[in-house]
């Protein structure tokens, strides 16, 4: 799996898919079938990678917030 590549593709998708101001899982900027395709390793992997870019800034205007109910991590953009 090219991580870098879905963390591009996750990026781009953040102005379109991730409303302002409102809590966003990881694989809400992906297609469903895309988010399945993948192995839960892979999953896991690329949100660990997704979590360190947001906690070290290197993704402007997303920030981590609490975990959703079933564990997930979850975002939200708050501003570009």
């Amino acid at each position: 799996m090219d991580y870098f590549a879905w963390l591009e593709r996750a990026i781009q998708a953040i102005p379109v898919k991730a409303p302002m101001d409102e809590p966003f899982l990881l694989k809400s900027l992906f297609d469903d079938f895309e988010w399945e395709r993948l192995s839960q390793s892979e999953r896991r992997r690329f949100g660990a990678i997704f979590a360190s870019e947001v906690k070290e800034s290197r993704i402007s205007s997303i920030r981590r917030t609490e975990d959703a109910k079933n564990g997930s991590a979850q975002y939200i953009r708050i501003g570009e």
